[in-house]
């Protein structure tokens, strides 16, 4: 039995005893009203019944508004609507619909129910019938499949009419709303807009409360479809005033999670999930549990766009207790119906991104009939996932089978969203079953047809180029080089017009077809294909630039992808060669990973001989065992470990690495990882012979580099800014109980300020405006704190800061990816992020999610000194603000300084140390420069 079970039945009895000492009259009123209202549950029945009015209040305020309004609206339907009732039992029902409507506007502030009552009370009964009627037949028309978008908007506006003459101001208020909805669905934004305004309005003038709340939030999301978010803050500050005062769970819970929207939006991932979170207890808060399934819903929705799979699927189990809970409680049938499709909906995605094709193919074409039967236009997104999911997996016959059941509706319902979609559908599925001509004539036509409609094919216009030029490379090589251009082009664009946040790093991610494209043309070549892999990592400095336009990733403004290619290539060798430095640089692409050797005057291009899922597999369990604390700071290696590290470092380095006595070895080793090859730092790779151990961060100096392709520009000036143990939200420490105090941040950041004086911020002063009002000036930017991250999901790694005073939204104590990058950084030389997993990227899926390091440097930073997983708080081995005083008073290179105090830390008294403690730290660069 849930708590909220047990809470019915403590009030039940509760009630049930009190009625024990009232007379006949009361239990015959009980007995009645159970007979009369059978949709009130016996805790409510008898609440009602009860002659002091305290015990319906009681009982009232843990059902929440949503439960009295659905109540009162039974009621209205009784009492006015059914002729079958007789008169005295009509009386009865009055005096009992009366106590709801008084005790919404007494105790919960919602006066319209009251008001509601007195309207009909004040016509005649046929008059009052027929206007509960067209209300009704408002709702019927709303959810109605039988209607066309165009028809059912017409309809919408007639019955409109009808209501406002009659004056019942609640139902005029639901048809504004309704009649918004309609436009936005037919792409009428303006109409939508004038809807939702007008509802406001009229909300106002009436004294509706709830209405009130809708409309905010209606014009809030008309915002974010429209781009136009400079009022969602007043706008969300009134409604939740609003929706909190008179206990509205759904309302509270919309409003939240449209906030959530915004972040998301943004890029601010993991404050949006807070705010889902927010909003689905806040319906369960309010006493209606079942109104979170929606934002749960929207919450699902949320980690499917990261393939989160596994969350998505812990979280079908919660949405599946509530929906139960929905389909009994729950008045609007249509209402859970839709739920529980996009339910359905999602767990089928989930069958698909696990490979489970035929299982998931089976569950949508279970749904399809049923997603016909809503108002909504939902059939256009699920085909979209249906049809996509298919091809993705390479299983063109079950697409055709797909689109054989979405095209007849698109057509005859006439939904543009899926009409424009489905030539582009057919040359996909078209290419993959070989029928090349057929796929030329529908790419064709989706490009004359939809291609320009940004509004409803924005996610598609990518993949076009990368299937153009799939269909053009055998055939015509010179107009496949030409799309491919267009296409890096159009990446470009799309990228700097992006925001700074997650939805940049997912569109580049899902565009890795160009990518793939561009070598299997052209890079054969080891110098081209090198040219090629740092063109796509300038993508990193042009995402969310705002710029009004851009030709990335090419620098001149008659591109040739390969002279372009071979140019970059040449500028970075000689970069190299003046540092006396080599590049080690990873591409992983199922089922091998190949790797560039450049230096010395050479590109070498290899295919390592072990898969990509072996190698993910050892580096795994590599990463593990270094990550583990082996409890003694001065415990060494062991021999396992040592092989393991052996192991890896003859898969992923070069021969002249493994050589002690190579005339090759570098001074200084960059190496540019991706997916689970990001996630390992190279430092403790173990490049000795047989059973000894020595880690090649005693051989050579590293650093990681992020975007190969650009140089550091360092700007002059020293003003340090330092930030330590703020005082955390006690909602993150209560949900992340490694958030405690940290033992050794005091005498760090005192030795911090003794080499690199600057502006403080520590406890209460660590808050979220403090830090970004003063990191732009700084030169030295030093983070001594926790870093948050969940390990399942890209795109929440957060830096906890102390919060305001006072009330405050999740997003207002706290720093994301997002935050970070739209920063202007350029003046900081270093960044050191002196906390746990600081610079572990996500990189488990298909989608990547930078770390925090990496963000620092994406906002101009020169480089960032960074942990890849948890470091001990007190008595650490090594000590980064030693790095720092090598660096600025002994004028050594950060990875100079960053390898003298690394190889004392390595060095223990009884030998060569765990890498727990010294192997963690790495140097990360933002371009080829020491």
């Amino acid at each position: 039995m849930n708590f909220k079970q047990l809470l019915v039945s403590a009030l039940c009895f509760l009630f049930l005893s009190s009625f024990s000492a009232c007379g006949d009259q009361s239990k015959s009123l009980f007995t009645d009203l159970q007979l009369l209202a059978p949709f009130l549950s016996e805790a409510e029945s008898r609440a009602l019944s009860d002659s002091d009015p305290d015990v319906f209040h009681a009982l009232a305020e843990h059902l929440g508004s949503d439960r009295l309004i659905q109540i009162s609206s039974e009621f209205l339907g009784l009492v006015f609507a059914d002729s079958a009732i007789a008169t005295e039992n009509r009386k009865a029902l009055l005096s009992f619909y009366q106590r709801v409507t008084s005790t919404l506007a007494d105790f919960n502030y919602c006066p319209e129910f009251q008001a509601e009552l007195d309207f009909f009370m004040g016509l005649e009964p046929a008059e009052a019938q027929r206007i509960i009627q067209t209300a009704q037949e408002q709702e019927e028309v709303f959810a109605s499949p039988d209607y066309t978008p165009g028809e059912r908007l017409e309809r919408m506006i007639e019955i409109h009419d009808e209501l406002v003459a009659s004056g019942y101001a609640l139902a005029v208020s639901e048809s504004w709303e309704n009649r918004g909805t309609l436009a936005t669905r037919v792409g009428q934004p303006e109409l939508a807009r004038e809807m939702y305004t007008s509802r406001l309005a009229h909300a106002r003038q009436w004294k509706l409360r709830t209405s009130r709340c809708g409309a905010l939030a209606s014009l809030i999301m008309q915002g974010f479809l429209e781009g136009n978010t400079d009022s969602t803050g007043v706008l969300l500050e009134r409604g939740l005033a609003l929706a909190r005062e008179s206990r509205l769970g759904a309302q509270t819970g919309r409003l939240l999670a449209l906030t959530g929207y915004l972040e998301f939006s943004l890029g601010h991932y993991s404050s949006a999930v807070r705010f889902f979170e927010d909003g689905i207890a806040a319906c369960r808060n309010y006493g209606s549990p079942a109104k979170g399934l929606a934002y749960l819903g929207t919450l699902m929705r949320m980690y499917a766009v990261m393939e989160s799979w596994a969350l998505v699927d812990q979280i079908s189990l919660r949405a599946e207790i509530l929906m139960t809970e929905a389909q009994e409680t729950e008045s609007s049938e249509f209402s859970t119906n839709l739920q529980f499709i996009r339910l359905e909906e999602i767990k089928a995605r989930s069958l698909m991104a696990r490979g489970q094709v035929d299982e998931a193919h089976a569950a949508y074409d279970f749904l399809w009939d049923q997603i016909l039967t809503q108002p909504f236009e939902e059939a256009s997104f699920f085909a979209n996932f249906w049809i996509m999911g298919l091809l993705d997996h390479h299983r063109p016959e079950l697409a055709a089978d797909a689109l054989s059941r979405a095209e007849p509706y698109a057509r005859d319902a006439g939904i543009r969203h899926m009409l424009v979609r489905l030539p582009f559908w057919k040359a996909r599925t078209c290419f993959q079953q070989g029928r090349i001509d057929s796929a030329v004539v529908h790419l064709d036509r989706f490009a004359a047809e939809g291609l320009g409609l940004v509004q409803w094919t924005p996610d598609l216009q990518i993949p076009y180029f990368a299937l153009r030029v799939r269909l053009l490379a055998e055939t015509d090589p010179q107009s496949a080089a030409e799309t491919l251009t267009k296409g890096l082009v159009a990446l470009g664009a799309r990228l700097t017009d992006n925001d700074a946040g997650a939805g940049a790093f997912l569109d580049l991610s899902r565009a890795r077809g160009l990518r793939w494209a561009s070598h299997d043309l052209f890079g054969s070549d080891p110098g081209v294909g090198y040219g090629l892999e740092l063109m796509w990592r300038r993508y990193l400095g042009v995402m969310g630039e705002q710029t009004e336009k851009t030709s990335a990733p090419f620098t001149s403004s008659d591109p040739s992808i390969v002279a372009e290619a071979r140019l970059i290539t040449a500028r970075a060798m000689d970069r190299l060669d003046r540092s006396k430095a080599v590049h080690l640089l990873f591409q992983v692409r199922e089922p091998w990973v190949v790797r560039w050797t450049v230096g010395n005057g050479t590109v070498k291009r290899d295919t390592l001989s072990n898969s990509v899922s072996d190698l993910r597999k050892s580096v795994g369990v590599a990463l593990r065992a270094m990550s583990t604390d082996p409890g003694d700071p001065d415990a060494v290696i062991e021999p396992r470990l040592t092989a393991l590290l052996g192991e890896l470092a003859h898969q992923l380095l070069p021969d002249f690495l493994l050589d002690s006595h190579s005339q090759e070895k570098p001074s200084l080793l960059f190496i540019s990882g991706e997916s689970f090859l990001s996630q390992i730092p190279f430092a403790p790779l173990n490049v000795g012979r047989e059973q000894e151990y020595v880690p090649l961060a005693a051989r050579v100096d590293l650093s990681w580099v992020r975007n190969p392709d650009v140089p550091p520009v360092p700007v002059p000036g020293e003003v340090g800014l330092l930030i330590a143990s703020p005082n955390i939200d006690p909602v993150l420490t209560r949900r992340y109980r490694s958030l405690g105090s940290l033992a050794g941040a005091g005498p760090e950041i005192a030795a911090v300020q003794n080499i690199y004086p600057g502006e403080l911020l520590t406890g209460p002063n660590a808050t979220k405006n403090a830090v970004t009002s003063s990191w732009s000036k700084a030169s030295l930017i030093y983070f001594l704190g926790h870093v948050i991250h969940n390990p399942e999901v890209p795109f929440l790694t957060t830096i906890p800061l102390t919060p305001p005073n006072g009330p405050h939204l999740p997003n207002e104590a706290a720093l994301d990816i997002a935050n970070i990058r739209t920063a202007d950084l350029s003046r900081c030389r270093l960044a050191v992020l002196s906390g746990c997993g600081s610079g572990a990227p996500f990189a488990d899926g298909v989608i990547t999610a930078p770390s925090l390091g990496d963000a620092f440097l994406d906002a101009g930073a020169g480089a960032a000194l960074l942990t890849f997983w948890r470091i001990r708080d007190e008595n650490p081995l090594f000590q980064p603000e030693e790095v720092v005083q090598l660096w600025k008073e002994e004028g050594l290179s950060l990875p100079e300084a960053l390898s003298e105090v690394r190889r004392d830390a390595l060095n223990g008294p009884n030998g060569i140390r765990h890498p727990f403690g010294w192997g963690a730290w790495s140097l990360k660069v933002g371009g080829l420069s020491d």
